[in-house]
């Protein structure tokens, strides 16, 4: 008997392995917590990320709470929904709640000194749609890795550019 289409694609999205996190790190010279402070702040990511404009509650500066729902527009019309799942004092998660992209996203800081830290921006996305996890995530994962490489050196040029003190 042949199966149908709809049940293989079942059978094909039950097999997927764990999650697959593509991760970059950028080393800083800024205390952890302001690094944390302004990484966070998804207000920020619109200047570090090309083509993207983010669509936010209004909130004060800083980190959104958890609960938060906001949504980064890339391109004229690709968004990306995301809602905040946990915050500590420097991490948090992110639920990729489509259209388009699934999975998850954080940003964690480790401190490296006094006046030095370490960023880390992960992700486990993968495309919504028919096709199963395990094969969209060998696509989106390159091209978020890029990204987040851009970003994080943007971020660290801005740092870099920081008047002393």
């Amino acid at each position: 008997m042949t199966e149908t289409t709809p049940a293989l694609l079942a059978r094909l999205r039950s097999r997927d392995p764990a999650p697959r996190r593509v991760s970059v790190s950028r080393d800083v010279d800024l205390d952890a917590a302001t690094t944390f402070r302004i990484l966070a702040d998804v207000r920020n990511h619109s200047r570090w990320i090309p083509l993207t404009r983010a669509v936010l509650p209004s909130a004060p500066e800083g980190p959104l709470p958890v609960g938060a729902r906001f949504t980064m527009v890339s391109g004229p019309a690709m968004p990306d929904r995301m809602v905040v799942t946990e915050l500590t004092e420097l991490s948090m998660t992110l639920r990729k709640a489509g259209p388009v992209l699934l999975g998850t996203a954080g940003i964690t800081v480790q401190p490296l000194g006094e006046h030095r830290s370490r960023a880390i921006w992960w992700e486990d996305a993968y495309l919504a749609g028919p096709l199963p996890a395990r094969v969209t995530r060998a696509v989106v994962g390159p091209v978020l890795a890029a990204m987040m490489r851009l970003a994080l050196a943007r971020f660290a040029r801005e740092v870099a550019a920081r008047p002393p003190g």
